[in-house]
């Protein structure tokens, strides 16, 4: 214990690394240096502060971009001191000690981060703003691919969404735009009529995608192995000092990537696959009325909905209105389009 306390006294962090490092030796000492998913994670402090995301938004995006972080845990690290450099402990009896390790942010970012943390001390609570904008940074400018934001007209207290980029000028009331939301969604809502058929579709498609991909399941774990092994190689490499610590950085990125790309693919291809049946009728009785559970959820529920769906936004074009986009959940593209072949066939069958 006291050799312990000496080493954290002197700035060198002892216990279990936190999530965003990697642990290295260089020259018999070792080191703590941040990783890819610390890189993630160190978009979520600016999230925060620039953009004034709560949690649950950070949570959504680091989702989308391949690292799973729950909402707790997204809280602990926005309030543990080691993400700026500086070393907090039991045995330190309430003292801070600047770290040896390197800093994920600076401590400016982590003060104002705690000091939106602190507002929101006792719990998540809704505001006004959240309840009259849900889509506040969800939908992008089509012109300059910036996220909305929101205000309010105090006087007549009606909210607008507004580009933040200067000279830009695209403005919609808050009930307009959500209106137009609304309408995509019930494009994308299934016909109860249909939801047995599409059960029954939905199992084969399942049951096929299954048998399908059994290879390529198979042959994206072998890939993601050796990965794992390249990385331990590359470590042994390091370690021995046959490569400079740039060039391990460079490779162990490059094979980081390819790992959260192969996990996205692994998901995709999975889906289904446990209990074809009880998936399927689970997605289309979500399927049934998109409108309705989007209108009847908090913020929160609206936020998960709308990233499920449209993983990357939705457009939004002053002249236009709402630019649909493909890149639209597949299963639910999927059901969508098998609606409009049923709905062909039944024109055709009444002709």
């Amino acid at each position: 214990m006291a050799g312990t306390k000496e080493a954290l006294m002197r700035g060198v962090w002892c216990a279990h690394k936190p999530i965003g490092y990697d642990k290295i030796v260089i020259n018999g000492e070792t080191k703590l240096v941040v990783n890819n998913e610390g890189k993630l994670l160190r978009k979520a402090f600016y999230w925060k502060v620039n953009e004034n995301l709560n949690s649950e938004q950070c949570v959504a995006r680091l989702a989308n971009m391949g690292l799973k972080v729950s909402h707790q845990k997204m809280s602990t690290i926005f309030r543990n001191p080691f993400y700026c450099g500086m070393i907090s402990h039991n045995l330190l009896e309430g003292k801070l000690v600047e770290g040896k390790h390197e800093k994920l942010i600076s401590k400016e970012i982590f003060l104002k981060v705690n000091e939106i943390q602190n507002k929101n001390s006792f719990g998540y609570k809704q505001t006004p703003e959240q309840i009259n904008i849900p889509l506040k940074v969800f939908v992008k400018c089509a012109k300059c691919g910036t996220g909305l934001t929101g205000y309010v007209v105090k006087r007549k207290n009606l909210w607008y969404y507004k580009c933040r980029s200067k000279g830009c000028c695209v403005n919609k009331s808050s009930e307009a735009l959500n209106g137009l939301f609304e309408n995509v969604l019930t494009d994308f809502t299934l016909d109860m009529q249909n939801a047995d058929l599409m059960v029954e579709l939905l199992k084969t498609e399942f049951d096929d995608r299954s048998r399908d991909n059994a290879e390529t399941v198979m042959l994206l774990k072998e890939q993601y192995q050796e990965i794992n092994r390249k990385l331990e190689r590359l470590e042994e490499r390091f370690m021995s000092e046959e490569i400079t610590k740039e060039l391990y950085l460079k490779y162990a990125e490059k094979h980081k990537e390819e790992q959260v790309k192969i996990q996205r693919d692994l998901q995709q291809f999975e889906l289904g696959t446990s209990n074809s049946e009880d998936c399927a009728r689970l997605i289309v009785g979500y399927a049934q009325d998109l409108r309705k559970t989007w209108l009847s959820g908090d913020y929160v529920d609206r936020q998960k909905l709308q990233n499920y769906l449209f993983p990357k936004g939705i457009p939004y074009c002053k002249d236009s209105g709402l630019v649909r986009t493909e890149d639209f959940n597949s299963v639910f593209l999927w059901i969508t389009r098998k609606q409009g072949d049923l709905g062909q066939k039944n024109a055709a069958s009444q002709v």
